[in-house]
């Protein structure tokens, strides 16, 4: 058997498919009174494919709208330490957090009030930029409006919950849930990435942080429907391409290249700015150290997994 190779430095993001090749992520299923919906079971073994890509837009939408049309695979931003051999599984150890430019942000639940609008507003599968472009406006710093982006809508667009474990089709949600692509200008660690969704989540923004804890999966892909929908359904659901969607930035579309990139200052001056938390660094501790700390709370576990990540990213980064 070949050994194991060292995989050379580079953005790189990995595609996960169950040995078993069997579906991931939800699926719903109709009753007499309403849709069930449950996640399909886990899997323990995965093949794994590492794709190398340039910092671009176009080459990660390809590989978006590849992963959506896929009901087997997912992503994961960490990638493996060395190239894969055979089966792999899950595991912190095989996937290390490591430094990117791809950054990408799980908003979940956005209620549509937030952005000015009202159910009815909206139907999932018609101007769905729109909504995309009001929740990163509404709550992202301003180098993020600018610069262009990629969303991919969640799997719970275009349904409403109607009671316990029911759900129905609807055209007219009252929130949203989706993920934002962005192409930062330099590498940033996933813990680092954390801690800056914790911040957001403080100020406000429906942000799950949770998306940066190491080996978390990144569902492209639409849910499972194990029925014929109604002819009320939004065209979402019955066209899942319509949930990748490439929001221009200021020039009007993708530039390419370093035009397409969010300063990684975005980011790193804000956690910064934080102030110490006294109890959860040494005084000896750089600045940015304990602001990242500080970041994670009180979760005294997190805290000492971040202070050896985070005091190195935020050295080189600053």
């Amino acid at each position: 058997m070949t050994p194991p190779q060292p995989i050379p430095p580079g953005d790189r993001l990995v595609v996960l498919r169950p040995s078993t090749r069997r579906r991931v992520g939800k699926i719903y299923t109709p009753t007499t009174t309403g849709w069930t919906r449950r996640k399909l079971p886990r899997h323990r073994h995965f093949s794994t494919e590492v794709v190398s890509l340039p910092a671009e837009l176009e080459s990660l939408y390809s590989l978006l709208h590849r992963v959506l049309e896929d009901d087997t695979a997912f992503l994961l931003r960490d990638a493996p330490s060395k190239s894969p051999v055979g089966r792999l599984r899950r595991l912190g150890e095989s996937f290390p957090d490591r430094a990117s430019r791809f950054l990408v942000l799980d908003f979940d639940g956005v209620p549509l009030a937030e952005l000015g609008l009202q159910p009815g507003d909206w139907v999932p599968g018609e101007q769905d930029e729109r909504i995309a472009e009001a929740v990163r406006r509404r709550y992202l710093p301003e180098p993020f409006h600018r610069a262009p982006a990629i969303a991919v809508l969640s799997a719970s667009t275009g349904w409403r919950r109607i009671g316990p474990d029911r759900y129905e089709p609807t055209r007219t949600p009252s929130e949203v849930s989706l993920h934002l692509w962005f192409i930062l200008d330099r590498p940033v660690e996933g813990s680092v990435l954390r801690s800056w969704c914790r911040l957001l989540a403080d100020r406000g923004a429906p942000v799950d942080a949770n998306l940066y804890n190491q080996v978390q999966p990144i569902y492209c892909g639409a849910p499972g429907i194990a029925g014929p929908l109604p002819p009320s359904a939004p065209p979402l659901l019955h066209t899942p391409g319509l949930r990748l969607l490439p929001l221009p930035g200021e020039s009007g579309g993708w530039a390419g290249g370093e035009a397409d990139r969010v300063p990684a200052s975005a980011v790193l001056s804000a956690l910064a700015e934080l102030p110490s938390a006294p109890r959860s660094a040494p005084p000896s501790a750089p600045k940015q150290t304990r602001a990242v700390m500080a970041a994670a709370g009180s979760d005294e576990h997190l805290r000492k997994r971040l202070e050896g990540s985070a005091r190195g990213a935020l050295r080189k980064a600053l």
